[in-house]
């Protein structure tokens, strides 16, 4: 998946640099874009409708350095724009496709490479007031590089381009020029339009919040079921033995010898029969059901302490100052560019190169928390916020970004 990464800067030389080292991380030329207002050559130039010639505009533009390194550099009129200088993709789209007079100009081109209308809005506004936009088509994994090597090199954030954008009582609509009589403000970009000289004047104070939001935790209870206990009968027969003792009666016959007369009134000669009933004593079984086992279900209550362990989130807020350097940095940088010749060895490194890292040492110095105190108590917040978009570059840069800080303080000797 590809994406468009798009950066403003208030100079062509930021640009340059930004391009050149955008090319040495190896992304082609061809994915590299580049527009800029022709200040020079813009009012003839919409006065006659025409794009002028290549080599005309590169010279009267100050882009002859990004048109050895880009392809395509062209020039067109843009309605309510005016002439800018355009290289690579954006300007094949401007010139070929006819977009500046019939498609949204600058601010259509923009979103059919991938912006949101809003940003593109933003961006063309930066253009207008005289910044140099740096477009580059990139796949996934290259473009967060991108973004971090055009910050270094000085690319203005697209909130700020919001916040510049409109500023109330300046009476100047998005993309014209100032209305006459009106006081202009401070242009959002290095160089204000050809067309007048802008004095700074009076502004309204605006003001943009950001919360900072903290969470906490808070710990309560619930009752949820954590097991159970069944208690259920079933009947079952089991084997019972018992002793009992029995009676029996059984007829016994006996024959006794006998030697005697026949009484009076006998009969021997008569037939006749005795009978004898045998009885006798059997088991006879009875069951009657007792209660021997009581079995109840009682509920025993206990409390056990628990240790409970979460993460909260809390928004940190990094102010990080971008854009054009201040008059006190350009004033030392005449002694950076010899301490970082000294520092690597002749030759062994470009100034450019280094130029980020003696800027934020400056600006950590001149900060009101980051000035006070020794180095040793503010380095590893220093490297924190360093490694943030210069991830594994700190051990590199630590002695340009000391000596800055310490000659912001004034503790470091010009060399």
């Amino acid at each position: 998946m590809t994406r468009t990464v798009v950066g403003l800067f208030n100079t062509v030389d930021e640009a340059h640099r930004a391009v050149e080292a955008i090319v040495r991380e190896g992304v082609d030329r061809e994915h590299i874009s580049v527009i800029r207002r022709d200040e020079a050559a813009g009012a003839s130039r919409e006065e006659s409708g025409g794009s002028g010639t290549t080599a005309g505009i590169a010279t009267g533009a100050g882009l002859g350095a990004l048109g050895g390194l880009l392809i395509g550099l062209s020039g067109v009129v843009i309605p309510g724009l005016g002439a800018v200088i355009a290289a690579g993709p954006v300007a094949t789209m401007l010139v070929g496709a006819g977009v500046g007079a019939a498609a949204g100009g600058l601010v259509g081109a923009l979103a059919d490479m991938g912006l949101p209308e809003e940003e593109a809005e933003y961006y063309a506004e930066g253009v207008e007031r005289g910044g140099t936009l740096v477009a580059v088509r990139t796949d996934e994994e290259r473009a967060e590089r991108v973004r971090s090597l055009m910050d270094r090199h000085g690319a203005v954030e697209v909130e700020r381009l919001h916040a510049d954008r409109t500023v109330p009582g300046e009476g100047r609509a998005m993309g014209g020029p100032p209305v006459a009589g009106q006081p202009t403000g401070e242009p959002a970009m290095a160089g204000p339009p050809p067309s007048a000289p802008i004095e700074p004047t009076a502004r309204e104070e605006t003001r943009e919040a950001i919360p900072v939001a903290e969470e906490q935790i808070q710990v309560g209870k619930r009752r949820v079921q954590k097991g159970a206990v069944r208690v259920y009968t079933q009947v079952r027969e089991q084997p019972v033995e018992e002793e009992v003792r029995l009676r029996e009666q059984r007829a016994r016959v006996e024959r006794r010898p006998a030697d005697r007369p026949v009484h009076a009134g006998e009969q021997p000669f008569r037939e006749q029969s005795m009978e004898f009933t045998e009885t006798g004593e059997e088991p006879v079984i009875a069951k009657r059901a007792r209660i021997v086992e009581e079995v109840s279900i009682e509920a025993d209550e206990g409390e056990r302490t628990e240790v409970v362990r979460d993460a909260v989130r809390r928004t940190d807020v990094t102010v990080e100052r971008s854009g054009q350097p201040a008059a006190a940095f350009q004033g030392a940088e005449a002694d950076f560019r010899q301490h970082c010749e000294r520092t690597f060895g002749p030759g062994a490194r470009r100034y450019e190169d280094c130029a980020p890292a003696y800027r934020f040492g400056y600006d950590l110095g001149s900060h009101p928390g980051y000035g006070g105190g020794d180095w040793a108590g503010i380095e590893p917040e220093a490297r924190r916020r360093w490694e943030t978009r210069n991830e594994g570059t700190w051990e590199e840069f630590k002695d340009s970004i000391r000596y800055a800080w310490d000659r912001a303080r004034g503790r470091a000797k010009a060399a």
